[in-house]
């Protein structure tokens, strides 16, 4: 869309629905479609994202907004309520609201105090699922007016980050080895004997989730082609194409000194195997892993270097690696670029990250 004036009729109802339509607009292009719904889409309608567009642009007030993304979801676009949801809920709660005039009042305080009275009822996941499509549209707002203003959402105006409004309380208990227990299981593992005639492989993969906080689904999509090592300062680096979440390519990047001895000795074998399967790790018999294989195969190892009661699994490996470098002064920012989040899931603030930054980043793990 092209930039305009934040305040379109300096009447909120009519601001918020403005901006909420055009945020939910875009997305209408980007949500990916879900193909189990192929023959039903045949059957209410083709799918043509242009149209969905201009019909949610067209809408004259929430109802029809609503109504046009609930079709729209039959024809494919299975998570586009997802988006406009939370904000639906935000809206009729400010609508509710006779102390607010203008949009420009929609600020930290206001959004935490919606939170922690509107949602109260809602556990701490959903809190945050709202929090973030909040946080999303308002950057979206930021990123397309022509005023000289930000919500800055998250933030007080002396810009200190504002406290958390949502009650963790409600949430499980997120798993993760602190930063002195996975220096521990990292060289306990070394001393574990594992069932796989390619010796080095299990820890080889073990490494892979904790020195490049690679998400289970990530690690076993990997191939022999995705894999390489660079030299940049002197210093020599394993390198690791990544295919994330929704099919969102990045680079994870390991100290190769971590792993230089143990990834050789692997590879090595895996080189030399006449087994026709492209995936770099692979099973006894000679295919790819499942998920739950390797949750198996990552229990066994905190449980045999004694962390088998804690309930950690392959997430809490990435975890327990965002966990370190937070804890060695790596900013959130940076932590986030490099475990390939879209969202403000471990970020306050999302920022470019360039290439030297991530390697000077994962020479913090050169001590472990």
């Amino acid at each position: 869309m092209k930039k305009t004036n934040l305040n379109q009729s300096n009447n909120i109802k009519d601001d918020l629905f403005f901006w909420i339509k055009e945020f939910i607009a875009t997305k209408a292009y980007t949500v990916k479609v879900k193909e189990v719904l192929q023959k039903k889409r045949l059957r209410v309608g083709e799918l043509d994202k242009e149209v969905i567009h201009q019909q949610i642009l067209n809408s004259s007030n929430m109802d029809e907004l609503r109504e046009h993304v609930r079709v729209a979801r039959t024809k494919g676009l299975y998570n586009l309520p997802d988006y406009l949801n939370p904000l639906f809920k935000l809206y009729m709660y400010v609508l509710k609201d006779k102390n607010i005039s203008d949009i420009k009042n929609l600020n930290t305080n206001y959004i935490n105090s919606y939170i922690e009275i509107g949602l109260s009822e809602n556990t701490a996941k959903t809190q945050t699922l709202h929090y973030d499509q909040m946080r999303s549209l308002f950057k979206f707002i930021e990123s397309n007016i022509l005023d000289d203003f930000k919500f800055n959402i998250g933030f007080l105006r002396s810009g200190k980050r504002a406290t958390n409004p949502i009650d963790k309380t409600k949430s499980p208990k997120q798993t993760f080895l602190e930063p002195d227990e996975l220096v521990t299981f990292l060289k306990k593992v070394q001393t574990l004997k594992f069932n796989h005639p390619n010796i080095k492989q299990t820890i080889v993969m073990l490494k892979f989730l904790s020195y490049g906080g690679l998400r289970k689904e990530e690690l076993v999509n990997l191939t022999l082609k995705s894999v390489y090592t660079e030299k940049r300062d002197g210093k020599k680096y394993l390198k690791i194409d990544v295919i994330g979440k929704g099919s969102k390519e990045r680079v994870a990047y390991i100290n190769y000194a971590l792993i230089k001895e143990d990834f050789e000795a692997f590879l090595e074998i895996r080189q030399s195997s006449t087994v026709k399967c492209d995936a770099l790790f692979i099973t006894r018999d000679g295919e790819k892993y499942s998920h739950r294989t390797v949750e198996d195969i990552v229990f066994r190892a905190l449980k045999g270097c004694g962390f088998g009661k804690r309930g950690l699994t392959p997430h809490s490996l990435r975890r327990s690696y965002a966990t370190y470098l937070y804890a060695k002064g790596v900013r959130i920012e940076e932590i986030s670029k490099l475990l390939g989040h879209n969202k403000v899931e471990m970020s306050e603030i999302y920022i470019f990250l360039t290439e030297q930054k991530k390697y000077e980043v994962v020479d913090l793990l050169e001590n472990i």
